[in-house]
């Protein structure tokens, strides 16, 4: 069914913001008869405007979601909650996309096209990932359809846009010091000066509930377990800072519960849509992914460390997460919306 559609982006100043809006624009058969911003700005944001395709979007006042079919969340968590009661009251279904409920098992989280029931669109409040686990996802669902899968262990190797503008311009302000020869100011966004360095993302600290794990470690382990509805699945996250600017990169290490074999693997990849597999030879770089939905898949084999190799695989995974993000939530609101 086609009808216009009215909604509300709230974060729409944020990096994710931005890429949703894009997404909404790049959208032909997606008719808005209104769209409402709401400037939930992030570190770095001051002064930025929301501007899709040169047509200017004031932000509108905070909570004002009266009238819309729906409000899409692009803000970070701690701005998220009072945002979600505000749609809440109004009665406005909301797909969120910060992250504040991911823990929380009475609000779905939802990858669309992956096997929603109808019951789900029922709901006021959806959750969208927003992290490695949308690339993970897309291969371990496979995986699971046709060999199960045991465990999963992977180091994701994290660009600056995951902090927003602000990590990209801290980034861009460390580089430029450093060519220069001239010292930079004191990190504010990262951990410890990242241009031309790479590093861990330090543990949550003693008093968190899995101290041994960075909060990012933590949400893409959560969000895959739930996502692939397994509560017994072992899945081990190690998340490093890396000195680019976009896309991101995963070296994913997978346990099988039946033998199988790399080139099936790759043939199964093929055939589902928004995976590529690289052939031999193929340089799948981060950068190559930015700006695109689709993961590209390299380096598929079997992994000789495994505790048996016949069930072991290890591949490496390139996607850009903020467009993966901006797509599913898009995905999700034609979903709940029935916009075909």
């Amino acid at each position: 069914m086609s009808r216009d559609v009215r909604l509300g982006l709230v974060g729409a100043t944020t990096t994710l913001g931005h890429e949703i809006a894009s997404v909404l624009v790049d959208e032909p058969d997606l008719v808005l008869a209104e769209l409402r911003a709401f400037a939930d700005f992030e570190p770095g944001d001051e002064g930025a405007e929301f501007d899709p395709e040169a047509m200017m979007a004031l932000p509108s006042a905070p909570g004002d979601f009266a009238g819309l079919d729906m409000v899409l969340l692009a803000s970070s968590a701690g701005l998220a909650l009072e945002e979600i009661r505000s749609a809440l009251r109004a009665e406005v279904p909301c797909v969120d996309c910060s992250g504040a409920l991911l823990a929380s098992e009475d609000v779905p989280l939802l990858v669309a096209g992956a096997g929603e029931t109808p019951s789900v669109w029922s709901a006021p409040l959806v959750s969208a990932p927003t992290d490695a686990s949308l690339a993970w996802f897309r291969v371990l669902r496979i995986l699971e359809e046709e060999v199960g899968v045991e465990g999963v262990s992977g180091t994701v190797l994290h660009s600056a846009s995951l902090e927003g503008r602000a990590g990209i311009e801290e980034l861009s302000v460390q580089t430029l010091a450093l060519l220069s020869q001239s010292e930079a100011p004191p990190e504010e966004v990262f951990a410890a000066p990242v241009a031309f360095d790479c590093f861990p993302h330090p543990a949550e600290g003693a008093e968190a509930e899995d101290s041994s794990s960075a909060p990012g470690e933590s949400r893409l382990a959560r969000s895959l377990v739930r996502l692939m509805g397994r509560e017994d699945l072992r899945v081990s996250v190690t998340s490093v800072q890396v000195p680019a600017f976009a896309g991101e990169g995963s070296v994913l290490s997978v346990t099988t519960r039946d033998a199988v074999k790399a080139e099936d693997v790759a043939r199964w990849f093929e055939a589902a849509p928004g995976l590529h597999v690289a052939s031999e030879g193929e340089v799948a770089s981060t950068r190559e992914t930015v700006g695109s939905a689709d993961v590209e898949v390299a380096r598929l084999r079997s992994d000789a460390s495994g505790s048996d190799p016949d069930r072991s695989l290890q591949m490496w995974l390139s996607a850009d997460p903020i467009r993966q993000a901006a797509e599913n939530a898009v995905a999700l609101m034609r979903a709940r919306l029935s916009v075909h």
